[in-house]
């Protein structure tokens, strides 16, 4: 089993874990993170921004996204089979556990999401530190991409074209008024839907309007980052 050192383990998970691995042979596995009710306004934001499919973040962890699960670090299990096979981890930073879990999944193991296997994540405590995060996240996505040119997707890019969206609507209020007018309608309308979504999960208003700020934190630094290798890379 591999956590991260900032998971909170519940008392049933190794159960649940149980449970799965009894019914049949699985080679890699892992499960969502949550927020703990004693986590601050803050950290449940956070939370939000990285689980909800509004910020791309709830593409793991989701009945949804099972046929697509990578298993990552933070709640991850993997057989001394699989490990000793593919000779476990390649790079020590920026996505190792990401490029680990596609060469698991390349190699024909099977991958399962166990959903009831999930684990409290605490959340970075200022969306400073939040920042420098998922910056780091956009970075190690290109990283990830060094080993496995085939894993770049449109949704990988997302977050970089909101950030351009984002400097276009700023540069074209003083240039082209009517397409400053049609890119703040957008992203008002997803501010709101930001705001509705987390404040339905959360039933909290303050955490609602910090959900707003972290996710639009999230998408920027991550198309950052992002840019940034991409540029180093190239």
């Amino acid at each position: 089993m591999v956590f991260d050192s900032d998971c909170i383990i519940p008392s049933h998970y190794f159960e649940a874990i149980n449970n799965e691995l009894s019914k049949s042979k699985i080679d890699c596995w892992g499960g969502p993170d949550k927020a703990k009710d004693t986590f601050t306004n803050t950290q449940k934001a956070i939370n939000f921004s990285m689980t909800s499919f509004l910020t791309t973040g709830g593409i793991r962890g989701r009945k949804k996204s099972v046929d697509n699960f990578l298993p990552r670090s933070f709640n991850m299990g993997i057989s001394k089979e699989v490990y000793e096979s593919t000779g476990g981890y390649k790079i020590t930073r920026m996505g190792e556990d990401l490029e680990f879990s596609i060469r698991i999944k390349k190699a024909g193991y099977k991958l399962l999401l166990i959903e009831d296997a999930f684990v409290y994540h605490k959340r970075r405590t200022n969306l400073v530190q939040f920042f420098k995060q998922l910056h780091f996240f956009g970075r190690a996505r290109i990283n990830v991409i060094r080993f496995h040119s085939d894993e770049l997707k449109f949704i990988h890019c997302a977050p970089l074209f909101f950030f351009l969206g984002l400097i276009l609507m700023l540069v074209s209020f003083f240039t082209l008024p009517a397409l400053f007018t049609g890119l703040l309608f957008l992203y008002c309308i997803y501010s709101l839907s930001l705001f509705s979504s987390a404040l339905y999960e959360e039933k909290n208003l303050p955490i609602g309007l910090l959900a707003v700020i972290s996710g639009y934190i999230q998408l920027s630094a991550y198309g950052i980052g992002f840019l940034y290798e991409w540029s180093r890379k190239r």
